[in-house]
């Protein structure tokens, strides 16, 4: 049996949900976290806090008291905010950082979140950055788990509540190119289940497994589904690649501005898979959107199922 587990991201959205799926299986859980991050969240939770930041590697020295054995690695980020946010500083360096403790501190396993269309000749920052933390955790000589989920929903997410927090006071919602490109949503739920799942599993050992939803939809039927479930009516205003690589670079300087350039070129690709391995390793019956948006607290609960 596996013991103590060690979460790095644990704030963040897929973090705190691999952190209560755990508690709710009775494993003993260590976070490990910034001192400047917001901890409020585990105030009532059976959480043991060890602070370190693994772009810091001195951080990362510090004696884990407990008998870790596994390490289930979060850390990310989709916007970069330079110079101190990157996805090289944050996703490269700090996996490479980790593995490096990882190994000094004689860790069995690490698992990593990565992410759906990630290869080695992606044209995203982002994807390009994942490939690299991934080859750093393929070639550490630890037995390892990688997750490749596609976009992510949930509650709490950043994806579909950024849209609808945009549809409040604007009568269009901005969609790069046709919106006709493929995605395949995937509930928190299920992607928390299978990574603590694949702790214990022999199948999903040294596997790089991607995660889809049961679904595949346009990202025009995305947002469609959003706007059905909280009973608004807006335009999807289509924008043309050329035009928004002249503009968004100008209001990307704007602080808090939801989308960058190169999230804008993720968003124009297709983001699916089969689940073969997937199915093969986990015996798991995926959620599918339309029940998702039930759970979002501007849902109406009234939302017209649809798979295009």
């Amino acid at each position: 049996m596996t013991g103590n587990i060690l979460i790095t991201g644990g704030t963040g959205f897929v973090g705190s949900a691999v952190v209560k799926a755990l508690l709710t299986e009775n494993k003993k859980v260590f976070c490990l976290v910034r001192k400047s991050s917001y901890q409020g969240q585990f105030a009532h939770l059976p959480v043991n806090i060890i602070h370190g930041d693994v772009t810091d590697c001195a951080s990362l020295q510090e004696p884990w008291n407990e008998s870790i054995d596994t390490v289930i690695h979060c850390v990310g980020i989709l916007k970069e905010k330079p110079p101190h946010i990157t996805h090289q500083k944050i996703v490269i360096e700090g996996t490479s950082n980790l593995i490096k403790a990882c190994q000094q501190k004689n860790i069995k396993k690490i698992i990593y979140i990565s992410g759906l269309g990630t290869h080695n000749s992606a044209k995203s920052l982002y994807h390009q950055a994942k490939w690299a933390a991934e080859q750093s955790v393929r070639e550490s000589g630890l037995n390892f788990v990688i997750f490749r989920p596609s976009v992510i929903f949930g509650k709490e997410d950043d994806f579909l509540n950024q849209f609808e927090k945009m549809s409040r006071f604007s009568p269009f919602i901005p969609v790069v190119g046709n919106g006709e490109y493929q995605m395949q949503p995937v509930s928190i739920h299920d992607v928390s289940q299978c990574i603590v799942d694949s702790i214990e599993s022999v199948k999903a050992l040294n596997q790089t497994i991607e995660i889809g939803g049961p679904q595949r939809y346009s990202f025009n039927s995305i947002l469609k589904l959003m706007l059905e479930s909280t009973g608004r009516r807006r335009i999807l205003l289509h924008l043309p690649m050329k035009i928004l690589n002249v503009i968004v670079p100008i209001f990307e300087k704007i602080q808090n501005f939801p989308l960058s350039l190169d999230q804008m070129l993720m968003l124009s690709e297709n983001n699916v898979t089969e689940n073969k391995l997937l199915h093969q390793v986990f015996s798991i019956k995926l959620q599918t959107l339309t029940e998702g948006l039930k759970e979002y607290s501007w849902s109406t609960k009234e939302v017209i199922s649809r798979d295009t």
